[in-house]
């Protein structure tokens, strides 16, 4: 899912039982990473296939160098709410 928090685009997955959220947008080129494909605790960049850990944020495959921005989520009733990390 892809949502606007604080002027950012971030993308939330559930995945497992827990929701993961990090920042939409890949560093390498701006992919969109709601659209990436999740294997595990992972997304991938559906434009040159970057690879991101979904709990840190971290690159885990290039072409990206650098990571992401993660945030922290807390599910109330029906709502997700997020923090930055």
């Amino acid at each position: 899912m892809l949502v606007s928090f604080e002027g950012e685009d971030v993308a939330i997955f559930l995945v497992e039982g827990t929701y993961f959220a990090i920042c939409d947008t890949c560093p390498h080129r701006d992919g969109p990473l709601h659209e990436g494909l999740v294997e595990g605790k992972s997304v991938t960049c559906p434009w040159h296939f970057g690879k991101f850990d979904l709990e840190t944020g971290e690159a885990i495959e290039p072409p990206p160098t650098k990571g992401v921005r993660t945030y922290e989520v807390r599910v109330t009733g029906e709502d997700i709410e997020l923090r930055k990390a």
